[in-house]
């Protein structure tokens, strides 16, 4: 508390333009995992593994549960981090360079007399990431191939090596990174609107997709958080003798931004997911007034019985 870490926790103030906030993390965090649990291809296919929707009800169930106590877990971790190197931070003393090196630097330092635990600490670290990784390079490039490549006049003539140069591709452009929110917003109106028009809906999810790909890029080139930063105790008797160098603190509020900069672009970047999911839905709701739907191919005669309440009466 002393140190501000949990200040986030305490501020209700709706404006978006702000570093974290109980709004923020309650919008952003809902729709990254919504998305996360719900419709990403590495969670999808596991769901369909399963003999039966009751069978991954319970494992939705079950990761839920889970994810608590894993979430719970790596909070701690950082709060004995903070506890630990907060009198002596080694990024001011140049011992490390990037905070992601923190918690490699505790378990060196606190399993030091236990041989082999550090190393098991981080192969356990980096085994969990690159399995993660993995198995989302896999899906992603699994779907493009299967879904556009494969039906194509090109991809019935491919042999399997040039499949798995595309496949590979695929995967490494993945590293870009999604725009979670308008896609998150196109289940919603597949779910739960029976009447938006596939014109209102293509529509709305190109502007999303490119309002997300606005407030990103206006962020990373305007920076208005760069001096953003959380203060520590450090001294020269905790230390040890070794020199430290104190973050310069600027004179504006650093969790609302550099000032300098424009609204936009001090948008928090855990919002913009939101952002994109709300402009989706409510503009192919909006934009069906203008573009109403008619006779469509696929889904007309199904329009009902595709939504969340058509699905649940189908069903009983």
């Amino acid at each position: 508390m002393e140190s501000g870490r949990l200040e986030s926790l305490n501020r209700f103030d709706p404006n978006p333009a702000q570093h974290l906030s109980v709004w923020v993390i309650l919008t952003g965090g809902t729709t990254l995992w919504l998305s996360m649990y719900g419709l990403n291809q590495m969670a999808i296919q596991r769901y369909c593994s399963l003999p039966s929707v009751a069978d991954a009800r319970k494992v939705v169930y079950l990761t839920c549960a889970m994810f608590f106590v894993v979430g719970t877990m790596t909070c701690f971790v950082g709060v004995v981090c903070l506890a630990y190197f907060y009198n002596c931070n080694p990024i001011e003393t140049g011992v490390i360079g990037d905070p992601d090196q923190l918690v490699v630097l505790l378990a060196v330092e606190v399993l030091a007399d236990w041989p082999g635990f550090s190393g098991l600490f981080l192969a356990c670290i980096f085994a969990m990431t690159l399995s993660t990784l993995s198995s989302g390079f896999n899906s992603i490039g699994a779907v493009v191939y299967t879904d556009f490549i494969e039906p194509s006049k090109i991809g019935k003539s491919m042999g399997s090596d040039a499949a798995m140069k595309i496949n590979k591709l695929v995967a490494s452009l993945s590293l870009l990174g999604t725009i979670i929110g308008p896609v998150l917003g196109l289940f919603f109106l597949g779910v739960f609107f029976r009447n938006v028009s596939t014109k209102a809906t293509t529509y709305s999810f190109i502007s999303a997709m490119v309002m997300s790909f606005a407030l990103w890029g206006v962020g990373v080139v305007e920076d208005p958080y760069e001096k953003y930063h959380m203060p520590t105790n450090s001294s020269e008797e905790s230390c040890h003798g070794l020199e430290f160098i104190e973050p310069e603190i600027p004179d504006y509020d650093m969790h609302y931004g550099n000032p300098n900069t424009s609204f936009l672009g001090r948008i928090s970047p855990y919002f913009i997911t939101f952002i994109g999911l709300m402009q989706c839905v409510l503009g192919a709701v909006l934009l069906t007034t203008q573009f109403p739907a008619g006779p469509e191919k696929y889904s007309t005669g199904r329009r009902h019985s595709l939504t969340y309440q058509g699905r649940e009466r189908r069903v009983n």
